[in-house]
Parts: structure tokens; sequence; C-alpha cells
């Protein structure tokens, strides 16, 4: 969903006849897939058995997320039910920017945390989240691309497809590698 809200396709399939969420569903999207990245991660790396301080502090920043989002929602649609008869809305600009930067930083500080978790459980020399790094950084090289074109840093290469797509295809065929070999190790315990 949030590749098809960026590239300005999603409106056309799920809602033709709300043409303003056209600007607002792909930070929704982009917010709930960070969001489930984030429970992947602690899932992923076991951090409730191996680090129980860790889990706390992902827990917390969960509960904060869901507050903002509730908040976000809440203005969104309180922005929309009460428009005036001359389509001025009733909320100020500064609502859409607060709102956005509030996007913005929650996934700023969503890939931070990411980032933190998985090196310091490399650190602490954790298999699973060695092969999570590996998946991780062709993800962070595609979105560090698609950052430095959008700045125009430097020039867009043309690829027939979004080469986010590219990351999140290698990410998972990596994690698909990874989950294997956790379940072997899973079985060898198992067994003995």
């Amino acid at each position: 969903l949030y590749f098809l809200g960026e590239e300005g396709m999603d409106f056309q399939l799920f809602y033709p006849s709300l043409q303003d969420l056209v600007s607002y569903l792909p930070s929704v999207y982009g917010c709930l897939a960070l969001f489930f990245v984030i429970q992947f991660t602690t899932n992923f790396l076991e951090l409730k058995i191996l680090q129980p301080k860790l889990f706390k502090l992902v827990r917390i920043w969960e509960r904060i997320f869901f507050i903002a989002f509730l908040i976000g929602g809440i203005i969104y649609v309180a922005n929309n039910l009460l428009h005036t008869n001359n389509n001025n809305n009733t909320f100020p600009h500064y609502t859409v920017y607060i709102l956005s930067t509030c996007v913005k930083l929650f996934v700023l500080s969503g890939w931070i945390l990411q980032m933190f978790i998985v090196l310091y459980m490399a650190m602490k020399k954790n298999i699973n989240a060695y092969f999570y790094l590996v998946a991780i950084s062709s993800l962070l090289f595609t979105t560090t691309y698609n950052i430095l074109c959008a700045l125009g840093i430097i020039h867009k290469m043309y690829l027939p497809i979004n080469p986010m797509i590219i990351g999140f295809l290698f990410e998972i065929i990596i994690l698909s590698f990874a989950l294997i070999y956790r379940a072997n190790l899973t079985e060898q315990k198992k067994s003995t």
C-alpha cells in the first residue's frame, strides 16, 4: 500500500471518491509499515527474552506512536468534517505542518530505534542480528539513494521500478534465509 500510495495509484483502487486522502494516506501507510517493522524486529531478535530493558523501551515507543497516531487521525477527521460553506478548513495551516512534522519525527525515531536495536544485538554477538543487519542494509542503501535523488545531490538513474522495491526484495530474500536458519536452530534445540 505504501508503494501504491507513493506512486499515486492507491486512490484509484481503494478510495476513488475521496481524493483528499491522496496526500495523507502514504504517510499513514509508511507509519504503519514502520510500526510493524519494529514489531518484527523485536520478535525476530527475541528482545523480550534476551534484552527485557530494551524490549520495555520499544513498548514505550509503541505507546507514544499509538497516542500520536490517534491524535493525528482525530485532527484529520475533525478537519474534514468541520468544513465551512466556502471550503475553508476550520483548522489553520499550521496543524497540517505540525502533523507532517510529527510523521517525519516518528519515522526518523523509528528508524533510529530499529538500527539501535539491531546494532546493539549485533554487538552482543546475536547471529540473527547479523542476518538482519545485512538484510536491512540493502533497504537503507536504496532509501538513501532515493533521498539523495530527491534532494538533487545525485542524478536519478532510469530504473523500470522504484529502487526501494528492489531493496525490499533483497531484504525479504535475506530474511528468508535468516528465518530458515532460526527454524533449524529451534529444531536442533528441541531434538537435544
